[in-house]
């Protein structure tokens, strides 16, 4: 509800609160006809909320607010402070006598300065401390300072399936570069605190190197904070910004039983991309909220984009971690067979004589009796074997002298030379040469998995269903048959909807399912299927889902060689970077073009980098063109340039002389053509 400060309710229903990432809302709506005198340049106050606006554009009937932060701009003063971000804003914030939440846990020092109101000191903080952003509560008078990178993408995802109507992309690389150098007070530098390097690195995207505008602020007196600064402004400039603007239906504000989907202002959240089969961390740094019509919600994501090196030391720790569920796994089945082995205890053992008191079997028993003895180990010269029925058996499991093997089941074990036939001889498998040859091959086997109900499912069902379908971890055998709950064969928000509504008892789940592996050669295009069989036993149900397929009608070749020589090639990527155009072929050969114009000092001259990093460059062909002169008689000289080198980062060395044998100097065009490989 709007409220005027007169206490005028204004009939309207439809109005949007946008939240900002930097915390100054918008609120926006219309307004009829003579109405619009009503709220002409007022304080509203909007119920949902509880936070006061002041109207700053009214156009035609629309009417736009801002949040009503003048208060925070009422009061300047001559500050001058060396502080953490806390210590800054709570002795500003008392001038006007705003409290502060501080959840940055940020202890650096930094210097602020000038005649600056508590809302020029909150912009400062946050430029200076980049990453740092400010929420406002007009009615408590309170400013809450966080970091939301600091916020990690949980289970919250946005999908098309479920919450994901519309999705408009945007994206703007102009800044993107993977080295900065900055400059603070008098010059200073931070080269002597970072390996005698004046600039900062990054190389999560690519690592080419790009050098950015560099930085020069005379506020930085202290080398770290320096250094700190350029590292953070590097960060947010070394991925391409892409923004994802997402139409959603806001699940959670329609439904409890969607609580999981919560969206909110700062929140990292997974998108799901169908299109680019992708599951990317993104960052609400928009979200336009509908109080009374939740479905118009529209939520505005940029990219957080994890470090590689980052994940790659996350798996190299899961690896190493004794507790983890990969080392969990791998040890379980050696533990299995370490306790049937050793769990026996040894038993009793025991020789049987003959009637001259010669040995002739050996037995190994349960007991130290013969005549009591249930489970025997009978080893004697007509073989060996065991029986669960005392001494005279029935030896179910036993190898005898002639050859015969009798066993319930082999765990492992190996055949050599060994031929499995038929008894028609149809069908023949010789294990010697690895040659099988089987009569009517459509084959199809087939096993019932489990049965589920609604107690078997607990929190940690939804935890895990929660990671498979944002590709969180690979899904086993059990993950199928428990957790896709409508037996459609993948992972998605309905079966994590019937998982939470049977944890909260508002649905029966009740199903049973099976999987089936066939061998069809009359289906060239499906030849070998495994296909997820599903039984709902409260309605009877059954569905049949082919999970995996192969065929001749999936046969594609890619590249083809032989001896190493290309015989099928093709382009994978074309296209323009910086003053290249470049091919690469799905072989590895690389090609790129580019023309330079620069001013020649001293013969020398070193090009940008290539479009991409290329391998074993003193085995590429480089040929440089030299054009000299400045009209447009000028003439290509190739024969008195000599190319220096190619560098791994595609880069070309060159060396100019003039006619004469001198130096070259002055202006020059160089033409590059480069054949080299980026594989």
């Amino acid at each position: 509800m709007l409220v005027l400060a007169d206490g005028t309710i204004l009939a309207i229903e439809d109005y949007c609160i946008k939240e900002k990432y930097n915390g100054v809302n918008e609120l926006s709506f219309s307004v009829p006809g003579d109405d619009i005198k009503l709220v002409n340049e007022q304080s509203i106050h909007e119920t949902t909320q509880n936070q006061a606006y002041l109207v700053k554009i009214v156009n035609g009937d629309n009417i736009t607010c801002e949040l009503d932060l003048d208060e925070l701009r009422s009061v300047q003063t001559d500050y001058g402070a060396s502080a953490t971000p806390h210590d800054h804003l709570t002795a500003a914030l008392a001038s006007v006598g705003w409290g502060l939440v501080d959840y940055t846990g940020i202890t650096a020092k930094r210097t602020i300065t000038g005649a600056l109101t508590p809302m020029e000191i909150i912009e400062q903080v946050e430029d200076i401390w980049s990453g740092v952003t400010a929420l406002y509560d007009t009615e408590e008078k309170k400013v809450t300072i966080l970091c939301p990178e600091n916020n990690k993408p949980q289970y919250t995802f946005l999908a098309e399936e479920l919450n994901l109507r519309q999705l408009d992309i945007a994206g703007d690389s102009s800044a993107f570069c993977t080295r900065l150098r900055a400059k603070g007070a008098d010059g200073m530098t931070f080269a002597d605190i970072n390996g005698g390097k004046d600039y900062v690195e990054n190389y999560t995207y690519s690592n080419r190197i790009i050098y950015g505008t560099a930085i020069s602020d005379e506020r930085f007196t202290d080398k770290q904070s320096l250094k700190d600064y350029a590292q953070a402004t590097l960060d947010a400039n070394a991925v391409p910004a892409v923004s994802y603007e997402c139409d959603v239906v806001d699940v959670a504000a329609m439904d409890s039983d969607y609580s999981f989907q919560q969206l909110q202002m700062h929140k990292s959240v997974w998108l799901l991309d169908k299109k680019f089969n992708a599951r990317v961390a993104h960052r609400v740094v928009e979200y336009c909220i509908y109080p009374n019509d939740a479905s118009k919600n529209k939520v505005t994501l940029s990219t957080v984009t994890p470090s590689l090196q980052s994940a790659v030391r996350f798996l190299q720790a899961s690896i190493n971690d004794p507790n983890s569920a990969a080392r969990q796994r791998e040890t379980s089945a050696v533990d299995a067979a370490t306790k049937l082995i050793t769990g026996a205890k040894g038993g009793n053992v025991r020789f049987v004589h003959d009637g001259n008191g010669k040995p002739t079997e050996l037995l190994i028993m349960d007991t130290d009796d013969i005549a009591t003895a249930q489970k025997v180990w009978r080893f004697n010269i007509g073989g060996f074997g065991f029986s669960s029925n005392g001494y005279n058996g029935i030896y179910a499991t036993a190898i005898t002298q002639d050859g015969h093997i009798v066993a319930d089941f082999m765990d492992v074990g190996t055949l050599s030379a060994v031929l499995i036939q038929s008894a028609d001889g149809k069908s023949k498998w010789n294990l010697s040469t690895g040659e099988m040859n089987l009569f009517n091959t459509k084959i199809t086997t087939s096993t019932q998995g489990s049965t589920f109900v609604t107690a078997d499912y607990t929190e940690a069902d939804n935890e895990r269903l929660k990671k498979l379908i944002l590709n969180m971890d690979t899904p086993t055998l059990e993950d199928y048959e428990k957790l896709d709950v409508d037996g459609n064969g993948h992972f998605g928000a309905s079966d994590m909807l019937y998982i939470e509504r049977a944890i909260l008892g508002k649905i029966e789940i009740n199903f049973t399912t099976g999987w089936k592996f066939r061998l069809d050669p009359t289906d060239g295009e499906t030849l070998l299927k495994l296909v997820k069989t599903w039984r709902n036993n409260l309605t009877n149900e059954y569905k049949e889902h082919l999970v995996l397929g192969a065929g001749f009608g999936n046969v594609r070749v890619n590249a083809l060689s032989i001896a190493d020589s290309p015989v099928a090639d093709h382009i994978i990527d074309q296209g323009m970077n910086g003053i290249w155009t470049y091919r690469k072929w799905a072989s590895g050969i690389l090609e790129y073009w580019g023309k330079e114009q620069i001013t020649l000092e001293d013969g020398w001259h070193r090009s940008p980098a290539g479009p991409f990093a290329v391998v074993n460059a003193e085995n590429s062909t480089v040929t440089v063109t030299n054009w000299y002169g400045t009209d447009d008689n000028r003439a290509a000289r190739p024969n008195i340039i000599t190319c220096g080198g190619l560098y791994e980062d595609g880069s070309v060395s060159v060396y100019d002389r003039n006619p004469d044998g001198t130096i070259g100097t002055g202006y020059r065009a160089y033409y590059y053509h480069v054949s080299a490989r980026w594989k």
